[in-house]
């Protein structure tokens, strides 16, 4: 069963709103009539029992979440409040629920939202889209062509953080689309090509880096291609080039793939934390304590990704 697309709920008086609206606004009077006689409350309250908060892997990359729980103690016995916290080392998905008793019972449930991109359009937000990438690997073959090369610019940057990278794709370039210059002065030029799924990259394209190099003096190319896949004759030819001193890193798919985990937020639900409920109702020193309560609990973000 998959459950409601939902950005935040809060249970009132014993229902769910989502963005305001009753859930019972949503069924027909017969429909309340058979889950009253039943006694099996609304599909909203029982999928986030039985599947929400029961959730062990991402639903988008399927990642084990990591999971950070939290007790406050209330005045009374009966009154504790319980906040639960899901995070996806690998992609960035998130979710929260928080269960709270004074008296009047207050509860809330929230989810990232994936974003969508027209990836016909340059220049969307790279770390949002590294991660709806990661959610949707397909999505690589449809990227804008000038969105790809500045995507892996932006790859570069983030793995090598003590070199520069300049995004350059320009007419005129030779077909140098980026150049990487590492810490030690090292220049390396690199070729980015979109390819569709399946495909593989052959050696036209190593050909032509080979001729750029050679007019420019470089001694040094990376070609970054979203083929899933090298040919043998590319690889071949590499290890001829090897020969007389100019190097070739190759980069497909799968490897852009790989690199692409620096660019995802660390601990993205922060930014939401304040809006969410019932922490919307806490004193900002409160919700400051929790907020740090629930980063304890998480494993450090780096060893989340070895997960």
């Amino acid at each position: 069963m998959r459950g409601p697309e939902i950005d935040r709920a809060e249970l009132i008086e014993g229902l769910w709103h989502i963005d305001g609206q009753c859930e019972t606004d949503l069924y027909s009077e017969e429909m309340k009539e058979e889950f009253e006689s039943r006694g099996m409350g609304y599909p909203l309250d029982q999928w986030i029992q039985s599947e929400f908060r029961t959730r062990s892997f991402c639903p988008h990359c399927s990642a084990s979440l990591a999971k950070a729980r939290h007790e406050i103690p209330g005045p009374a016995s009966d009154d504790d409040g319980l906040f639960e916290l899901w995070l996806c080392p690998r992609c960035g998905f998130w979710q929260w629920h928080a269960l709270q008793d004074h008296g009047d019972v207050w509860s809330g449930a929230a989810t990232s939202i994936t974003r969508s991109f027209d990836l016909k359009l340059p220049a969307p937000c790279t770390a949002e889209l590294a991660q709806y990438l990661i959610r949707d690997p397909d999505r690589w073959h449809e990227l804008h062509p000038t969105s790809l090369e500045k995507l892996v610019a932006d790859i570069f940057k983030a793995n090598y953080s003590h070199a520069d990278v300049v995004h350059v794709g320009r007419p005129g370039d030779l077909g140098v689309d980026v150049i990487f210059i590492e810490a030690t002065g090292q220049e390396w030029l690199i070729q980015v090509k979109r390819r569709r799924k399946g495909a593989s990259e052959g050696f036209e394209t190593l050909q032509k880096l080979l001729g750029t190099l050679l007019l420019k003096g470089g001694r040094h190319g990376i070609i970054a291609t979203t083929a899933d896949h090298f040919t043998h004759a590319v690889h071949k030819q590499v290890g001829r080039a090897a020969e007389v001193g100019v190097t070739v890193d190759l980069v497909d798919k799968g490897k852009l793939a790989r690199m692409i985990d620096p660019l995802i937020e660390e601990n993205p639900w922060r930014k939401q934390f304040a809006r969410l409920f019932p922490i919307s109702r806490f004193k900002p020193n409160d919700q400051r304590d929790l907020e740090r309560a629930l980063l304890e609990k998480l494993p450090p973000p780096r060893q989340l990704r070895l997960f």
